[in-house]
């Protein structure tokens, strides 16, 4: 009895849905006409919305370029620093030994005063024997010896007044060695992470500090390629974090690659934002506004 009660309401189905079906083909609509469509979006009055992540501008891992132990570090993490604030030095007292060294060479002219004198009184000889060479007062032998001392006199002269050349330059060199020893900010930044304690021992680049410069802040998007002609360096574009507790801010386009991602048919675009006034932090997920384009949403990831 339920069975054929299911069956009957089955066959009554299929039978209002071809009267339904044959009253639309009687008046003369297509089935596919009563699908919904979505309305064309304007290309000239709507804008598009990328979402990505802030970005410092520059990114510094700092270590020291030879080895030795690290004396001090002048600063910790979450420090705000400006450009050449001393950020730590390394333990310097064998290199300040050797550039006190380079410097008494670099100023003493004893070897200068003593290689003078020598050619003064070469010069003193040679010229007395010229004139009794004269006088046929002296033997050609004489005189020729005198003469190969006096030029080899005038040329230890000049090898010295070389080589005390070559010690001032040794100590610009020393002092250029001790100078790495201290390492200084190379831009205004803030001290992300500090990665060595006083007294390691650091090889070669290891790395101590992380700087980063927070201001101004970048944001870098995956633009897809069918909008891309429509974004150009120069822009400007709004910007506005997902966490309302951080104002919004207008950012300006400052790079559109030319190169397509072949994978994703996207180009990167990047944004850089003046980060003076209410400061956001890097990493804070934004929603970019760019306009004159045409109204989509897209989850970009950030390169």
């Amino acid at each position: 009895m339920i069975i054929n009660t299911k069956q009957n309401i089955l066959r009554g189905y299929r039978s209002w849905s071809l009267s339904i079906y044959t009253l639309i083909l009687a008046i003369g609509l297509s089935p596919s006409s009563l699908v919904a469509q979505e309305p064309a979006s304007s290309n000239s009055s709507r804008s598009m919305s990328l979402v990505g992540m802030t970005a410092p501008m520059r990114e510094s891992i700092l270590g020291p370029t030879q080895r030795g132990s690290l004396q001090s570090v002048a600063v910790s993490e979450g420090d705000l620093v400006k450009q050449g604030d001393l950020l730590f030095s390394l333990d310097d007292h064998v290199q300040q030994a050797r550039t006190a060294i380079a410097k008494a060479l670099s100023d003493s002219t004893l070897d200068i005063d003593r290689a003078k004198a020598r050619w003064d009184q070469t010069q003193a000889d040679y010229q007395r024997l010229q004139q009794l060479r004269g006088q046929d007062q002296t033997s050609s032998k004489e005189y020729n010896d005198s003469a190969t001392r006096n030029e080899m006199a005038r040329l230890d002269y000049e090898i010295t007044k070389f080589e005390h050349e070559q010690a001032k330059l040794a100590y610009e060199r020393e002092q250029a060695m001790a100078a790495t020893y201290i390492v200084r900010a190379p831009y205004d930044g803030y001290i992300a992470q500090q990665l060595m304690d006083s007294g390691a021992s650091l090889e070669e680049n290891d790395e101590v500090l992380k700087l980063v410069q927070l201001n101004p802040l970048r944001v870098t998007l995956d633009c897809p390629l069918s909008i891309a002609k429509l974004v150009a360096a120069g822009d400007q574009t709004i910007i506005t974090p997902s966490d309302a507790h951080w104002p919004s801010k207008v950012g300006v386009v400052n790079f559109v690659s030319r190169v397509v991602d072949a994978a994703s048919q996207t180009i990167r675009v990047q944004i850089q934002v003046d980060n003076t006034e209410d400061a956001w932090p890097a990493g804070l997920k934004v929603a970019v506004t760019l306009k004159h384009t045409p109204q989509i949403v897209s989850q970009v990831t950030p390169r």
